[in-house]
């Protein structure tokens, strides 16, 4: 070889030939493929090659089994290292005039063969493991993909879960409310029809007593006037009042009934509204405690990333600064999300009392003290009922046309 300082590339040339490493050879061969005498890398090398559908996606390429980021990352770095510190010892032994014929690189048969087989393992080792990392890189904004895919499902079934409760309790409230309006209309007409039926009875009774009375010539007594209708009039109104309080006692019942099945589809209610919320607060504390796994995975992986590309202590320990951040707000956020809120603290139901018509009978409100009084009162029964009538009967002669 010419007494010439050999250029990067026949530097490379020549370890490609003549080194005794097999993986040092396949290095130097590398780098010839897509490096110049600049030491710089083929520049639609680095940018890999699109693959996929219509073209989509980007790899990277490979230089004789190594991938761009190996060869750029650690291959090229070492090999220039290397070529520097030959051109070096070249100078310092221009400078003393020691060149002869020949100046071409001897092969590494000294003792420190063993140490050059290390620093070619450890290189190794570091381009296997970039790439690994790399990879693992690559693949990790899909995993934040399923992250999000999952947490958008699981959102989906609380909302259906809470739609399927609620219309359900929805429906049965509906079945109680129509159940009750059905058994207090048939309550109402069974009270209307016995009503009915003692009025016939009270009636049938008093006009049977008017026509005795007509018949034997007493109709103007006050036996027929007064006494006779009176207690009438008071049985009728016992009769009433004992129906009426017989309605009263089941009105309460289907009241009490009502409030209570109330009362339980408000609690339900609540319980469900509550439930959605506790749900929807633990997926959203799951979740980002699964977002925080991922940022920390993803500072990993760049430390490793850094570590593999032999940079110094303080970079390896910046590299994930800002996936660290991320991991730290997500980890905040699930303990935000676990905290307690107002949609699931406990809220005691709000029970009032419904106010009720008080039905039971009343023995004074039939007691008849001063007959008269009675015969005065328009609101009697007795009353109530005859005074239409009066000149009906004087018609029929039931009673005396005279009598004022």
């Amino acid at each position: 070889m010419a007494d010439n300082k050999m250029t990067y590339r026949q530097y490379l040339q020549h370890h490609a030939d003549t080194h005794w490493a097999d993986v040092k050879r396949q290095e130097a061969q590398a780098l010839l493929n897509v490096v110049g005498d600049d030491k710089k890398l083929d520049g639609n090398f680095l940018t890999g090659e699109k693959h996929g559908f219509l073209g989509m996606q980007t790899r990277e390429k490979q230089s004789n089994g190594f991938t761009s980021s190996a060869i750029n990352n650690v291959i090229n770095p070492w090999w220039v290292n290397s070529y520097n510190q030959y051109s070096n010892q070249w100078d310092e032994d221009e400078r003393k005039g020691l060149h002869g014929n020949n100046t071409s690189p001897q092969p590494d048969n000294s003792a420190n063969s063993a140490w050059v087989a290390q620093q070619a393992e450890q290189a190794r080792n570091r381009a296997k493991n970039l790439a690994i990392v790399n990879e693992n890189l690559r693949l990790m904004p899909n995993s934040l993909r399923r992250i999000d895919e999952a947490e958008k499902n699981k959102y989906a079934h609380i909302e259906d879960d809470y739609n399927r409760a609620n219309g359900g309790l929805d429906n049965y409230w509906k079945q109680v409310q129509e159940d009750y309006n059905t058994a207090r209309t048939q309550r109402l007409g069974n009270r209307r029809r016995q009503i009915g039926v003692a009025d016939d009875d009270f009636k049938k009774q008093r006009d049977a007593y008017a026509r005795y009375f007509a018949r034997s010539g007493s109709g103007s007594s006050s036996t027929a006037q007064y006494a006779v209708p009176a207690l009438l009039a008071r049985a009728a109104d016992k009769v009433r009042s004992s129906i009426e309080d017989n309605n009263a006692e089941k009105a309460r019942e289907q009241e009490t009934n009502y409030n209570r099945q109330g009362l339980d589809y408000r609690k339900q209610k609540d319980d469900i509204l509550t439930n959605r919320e506790r749900q929807k607060q633990e997926a959203k504390e799951y979740f980002a405690g699964k977002r925080s796994s991922h940022w920390d995975e993803v500072a990993k992986l760049e430390r490793q990333k850094a570590d593999a590309r032999n940079l110094s202590t303080d970079a390896i320990m910046s590299a994930g600064n800002e996936a660290v951040r991320r991991a730290q707000e997500q980890a905040d956020e699930a303990v935000r999300a676990g905290a307690m809120t107002d949609g699931i603290t406990y809220k005691p139901i709000k029970y009032e009392e419904t106010k009720q018509k008080d039905w039971t009978y009343d023995p004074t409100k039939t007691e008849i003290k001063k007959p008269e009084e009675e015969q005065k009162d328009d609101n009697s029964l007795y009353n109530k009922y005859f005074r239409d009538k009066e000149e009906e009967k004087k018609k029929k002669g039931w009673i005396s046309a005279t009598v004022n």
